[in-house]
């Protein structure tokens, strides 16, 4: 009996469907980052709040997981829909906390395009030091003469293959799937597919893999399976999914898959917004005067 009550003092503290975006944050951090950025965006609060998730989730998903009271270990990442119209502001709203980390990945592709082009040096030091090698086999093969030596520099030779670095890729804008989770596999496992134009998201190839993306999503491991070139694993990946799109093309969006990705449970993953729009009410104040 009292779990029941416990239960129904739950659903009645839950704020009803509809309502306002609740002002009150519980951590004084975001909530004053919250404030701010609403305050000097003056796009509507839900779509604020929900940048400011995206990049939280972002950050921490690689080095956090949370523990269920069963024992189960699930990732912290979020996946997140916010619908609204022309004008609202959705680029600005997602810039002000994914800018920063869009700007440390252009620094660190700066990084990885010299650590490239050194290791594609090593890299041809390294082939030709195989070719003589397999030369020199290859010669005392046809003499009948015993290599060993030869086959046991080969052996060093394969241990020592310079490795390609990795690039330090965190947000995905416009991908499919295959060349998302090759990113997971061969850059970081640990990124986002965000975009403040989800349109080319839905209508593209990113979410056209539905089982893996909820695979993603529980921490599972996935394979993917190639015809032409091998196949490889995914295996302690973090995901994170902010869709920022109109309501026009959302709703296309449902029509030609909905039934589809609502059936695959894909959307019950999904933190959705749809707030009212703040056009028409965006003033400067006197704060803004100098």
């Amino acid at each position: 009996m009292s779990i029941l009550l416990n239960a129904v003092k739950l659903h009645e503290s839950l704020p009803r469907v509809g309502a306002r975006f609740p002002r009150f944050v519980p951590c004084a951090l975001l909530a004053a980052a919250v404030n701010e950025a609403e305050k000097n965006v003056q796009a509507p609060r839900a779509l604020i709040f929900s940048g400011a998730l995206t990049a939280i989730s972002l950050a921490c998903q690689g080095l956090i997981d949370v523990c269920k009271p069963t024992g189960q270990c699930v990732p912290t990442s979020l996946m997140l829909l916010s619908i609204a119209g022309s004008g609202e502001r959705k680029s600005t709203a997602e810039n002000v906390f994914l800018g920063p980390i869009r700007e440390f990945q252009c620094l660190e592709y700066k990084k990885y395009r010299e650590a490239f082009v050194e290791w594609n040096v090593q890299l041809e030091v390294w082939k030709e030091k195989r070719k003589v090698v397999l030369k020199k086999i290859s010669k005392n093969t046809d003499k009948g003469i015993n290599s060993s030596e030869e086959e046991s520099l080969l052996s060093t030779l394969e241990k020592s293959k310079p490795v390609r670095p990795r690039q330090y890729k965190m947000v995905y804008d416009d991908a499919t799937s295959e060349a998302l989770f090759f990113g997971l596999y061969n850059n970081l496992p640990s990124a986002g597919l965000i975009s403040s134009e989800g349109a080319g998201i839905l209508n593209g190839g990113a979410l056209n893999d539905l089982s893996k993306q909820n695979s993603l999503w529980s921490g599972d491991s996935i394979t993917v399976d190639r015809v032409s070139v091998e196949s490889y694993q995914i295996s302690d990946s973090r995901l994170t999914v902010s869709v920022m799109l109109q309501e026009s093309a959302f709703k296309e969006y449902m029509e030609r898959r909905g039934e589809k990705s609502r059936g695959s449970g894909l959307w019950a993953r999904f933190l959705v917004c749809h707030p009212e729009s703040t056009q028409g009410t965006r003033v400067i104040g006197p704060e803004f005067i100098e």
